[in-house]
C-alpha cells in the first residue's frame, strides 16, 4: 500500500510480511559482523563504519538500509540491487539517466532530532579523506524513516513521534518518504552541518570518530514534488504511485 500525503508532500509505503521478510533475509546476508564482534561492540568500523548495530541486533543497519531501498523500489518501480558487495557499494542505491540516488532510512521519526537538540531533523554520515571532509558520492539524497510497525522497542515513548519501531520483530511496517536534497547543497557550509552521531549508547570512546551532516526538513524538496518533477525518470510502469 502506498499513500501520498498531499498536505505535507510526504509519501508512506507499507511493507507487508513478504517484503519485510525479504529485507530481513538480505540484512543477514549483508551483515559484516563476525561471531566475536556479535558478542561485543568490536573494533571501529566493524559495523559498516558506524555503530547503529548492537550486540542485541547486529544487523540493524543493514536491515534498515534494505527496508528503505525496498520501499523506494515499490514506490518508483525501480529495481533494488540485492547483490552483496564485500567492500560496500558505489555510494548510491539507484541510478537513473540524470543522477544517482542514495536512500537514507532513519530508524526513528525525525522529529526526535529536534527534541534531542541536534541541528537538523535528518542526517547523513560525514566522510573524511586525508583529514578533509568529502561530499556524499550520490547526486541526490532521499530521506525516509520507519514511522510505524506492529512491534516497538522497549525504550519507546507513548507519543507516536517518539516511537522506535522494532523492525527486527515486526511483520508490518510503514516507511515515510519526506523528500530529497542534492549532495552539493548538503556540502555547503559543512561546519554548520557537522554534529555528533544521533546514535545513543554504544562505544562512547568511538563517538569522536563519527560525525554527521545534518539537514533541516525545510531544505528538502517534498517527496511528492520530487517524484512529479522527475517522473519520467523515476516512475516506471511498475510504480506504486500516481503523480
Amino acid at each position: 500500500m502506498i499513500i501520498p500525503n498531499y498536505d505535507n508532500g510526504t509519501i508512506d509505503v507499507h511493507l507487508d510480511p513478504v517484503y519485510l521478510g525479504k529485507c530481513k533475509k538480505l540484512a543477514s546476508v549483508f551483515d559484516k559482523t563476525t561471531t566475536e564482534q556479535q558478542e561485543g561492540w568490536g573494533p571501529i568500523g566493524s559495523y559498516g563504519g558506524g555503530y547503529g548495530n548492537t550486540p542485541k541486533d547486529n544487523n540493524n543497519v543493514e536491515r534498515t538500509g534494505a527496508i528503505g531501498e525496498k520501499a523506494f523500489s515499490l514506490l518508483t518501480g525501480l529495481p533494488m540491487n540485492e547483490d552483496f558487495k564485500p567492500n560496500g557499494d558505489d555510494g548510491f542505491d539507484f541510478k537513473v539517466p540524470s543522477f544517482s540516488i542514495d536512500v537514507k532510512c532513519h530508524t526513528r521519526h525525525p522529529n526526535q532530532a529536534v527534541e534531542w537538540g541536534f541541528n537538523g531533523e535528518f542526517f547523513t554520515k560525514a566522510h573524511a579523506v586525508s583529514g578533509s571532509y568529502v561530499p556524499p558520492r550520490a547526486d541526490i539524497l532521499i530521506f525516509s524513516a520507519v514511522i510505524a510497525g506492529d512491534k516497538l522497542k522497549d525504550d519507546s515513548g507513548d507519543d507516536w513521534e517518539d516511537t522506535s519501531v522494532d523492525s527486527k520483530n515486526s511483520n508490518n511496517i510503514v516507511v515515510r518518504f519526506f523528500g530529497a536534497i542534492s549532495s552539493k547543497k548538503v556540502f555547503t557550509d559543512i561546519k554548520g552541518r557537522l554534529g555528533s552521531p544521533l546514535q545513543s549508547g554504544g562505544p562512547k570512546a568511538l563517538a569522536g570518530n563519527f560525525k554527521n551532516f545534518y539537514i533541516k526538513r525545510e531544505e528538502l524538496i517534498p517527496m511528492i514534488d520530487f517524484l512529479s518533477r522527475y517522473k519520467d525518470e523515476l516512475l516506471t510502469t511498475k510504480s506504486g504511485v500516481i503523480i
